[in-house]
C-alpha cells in the first residue's frame, strides 16, 4: 500500500509539472477514483453561498478526523461534521445541489489558508446508500495536503506563463466561487497600491462584482480585467494606470496644449471654449496629478 501510494504522489506532482492547468482537475479525479468510489468529485476555493442557515441534517457526513501533515507546511485538513460544514457551504444551497444530484452520502474536507483568506475543499459523494468508511477518509485525507501543493504548483506555471507574455501586469486565478485561488508578486502589489492595507490574495467584494458584471473594474490607480481561464476558473489581469489616464478627454486635450505653453485664451480659440472653462479643465488636471506648478506637468502626461 505504501508503495502504491508513493507512486501516485509521483504521478500528481508529475502532472502539476507537465499538465495543462485545465487539465489537472480531471486527472486528480482520476487518481482519486483508482483508490476510492465516488459519483461525484469538486475541487474548488471559496465559500459557497453567502446565506447562513439552520443546519438541516439531510446528508450525513464521516466524523472528523484530523491529519498531521504539518511538514508541508499546510494547515491540517478535516473531514467535515455537520458544524464544520456548515461554515464552508451555504447548508440550504449544498442541500439541494445534493439533492439536484441525488446524493446520499458526503465527505468534505476543507482547509483554510490564513485568517482573512478563503478556504479550498474537496466533496466527494455517492448516490447510494454505502458511506464513506474510516479507512477511506484517513487515505484521502494524507492525499489531501499533497493535492493542494499540486495544485499550487499547476496555477503558479500558469501564471508564469501569464506574465511572460505581459509587462508591467499581475494575474491571478479567481475560483468559480470569486475567491482568489492564486496570485503573483505584481498581483500583490498593486492591489495593495489601489487598496492598502488589503489583506493577500483578497478583493474587496465591490471590485469582484464589477469584473464578473462588467469583465472590467476602473479603479483609482490601477485597471482591472477578467476572462474565462481554464475549468471553471477566470484569469484577472491588473495594470498600473498612467497618471493621463485619470483625465477625461477634455481635460487631456487641455493639458496637453497648456504643457506646451499655451495660454488660456490660446486654448480656449483653440478648443472653442471659454477662458473659464480652460481654468476649469487646468485646475481640475492639477488636482487628480497632485501637482502645483506647470513645469510638472510635463512629466506627468507622458
Amino acid at each position: 500500500m505504501l508503495q502504491y501510494f508513493s507512486t501516485m504522489m509521483l504521478e500528481m506532482y508529475e502532472a502539476a509539472e507537465q499538465a495543462a492547468y485545465a487539465d489537472c482537475s480531471s486527472l486528480y479525479r482520476a487518481m482519486l477514483a483508482r483508490v476510492l468510489s465516488f459519483d461525484i468529485a469538486e475541487l474548488g476555493c471559496g465559500f459557497v453561498g453567502e446565506r447562513r442557515q439552520c443546519y438541516r441534517p439531510a446528508v450525513t457526513a464521516d466524523p472528523v478526523v484530523l491529519s498531521s501533515s504539518f511538514h508541508l507546511g499546510l494547515p491540517p485538513p478535516v473531514v467535515c461534521n455537520a458544524v464544520r460544514l456548515q461554515q464552508l457551504f451555504d447548508p440550504g444551497r449544498l442541500l439541494g445541489y445534493a439533492q439536484g444530484q441525488s446524493v446520499r452520502q458526503l465527505l468534505l474536507l476543507g482547509s483554510r489558508e490564513a485568517p482573512g483568506q478563503s478556504p479550498h475543499w474537496l466533496l466527494l459523494g455517492r448516490q447510494g446508500r454505502r458511506a464513506f468508511s474510516a479507512g477511506a477518509a484517513i487515505y484521502i485525507i494524507a492525499l489531501w495536503p499533497h493535492l493542494l501543493r499540486c495544485k499550487q504548483l499547476c496555477q503558479r506555471r500558469y501564471l508564469a506563463k501569464q506574465t511572460s507574455a505581459w509587462t508591467k501586469a499581475g494575474f491571478a486565478v479567481i475560483s468559480a466561487h470569486s475567491a482568489v485561488e492564486a496570485c503573483d508578486g505584481a498581483f500583490e502589489c498593486l492591489a495593495q497600491l489601489e487598496w492598502p492595507g488589503c489583506l493577500p490574495g483578497t478583493l474587496p467584494a465591490g471590485a469582484l462584482a464589477d469584473l464578473r458584471i462588467q469583465g472590467k473594474y476602473e479603479g483609482r490607480f490601477t485597471r482591472w480585467s477578467i476572462e474565462r481561464g481554464p475549468g471553471e476558473a477566470f484569469l484577472c489581469r491588473v495594470i498600473e494606470r498612467m497618471p493621463a489616464d485619470l483625465l477625461t478627454p477634455a481635460e487631456a486635450v487641455t493639458a496637453r496644449h497648456y504643457a506646451q505653453g499655451r495660454t488660456h485664451g490660446e486654448i480656449a480659440a483653440l478648443l472653442g471654449v471659454s477662458s473659464n472653462t480652460v481654468r476649469t479643465h487646468i485646475a481640475h488636471v492639477f488636482s487628480k496629478l497632485d501637482i502645483h506648478r506647470k513645469s510638472e506637468l510635463p512629466a506627468r502626461l507622458r
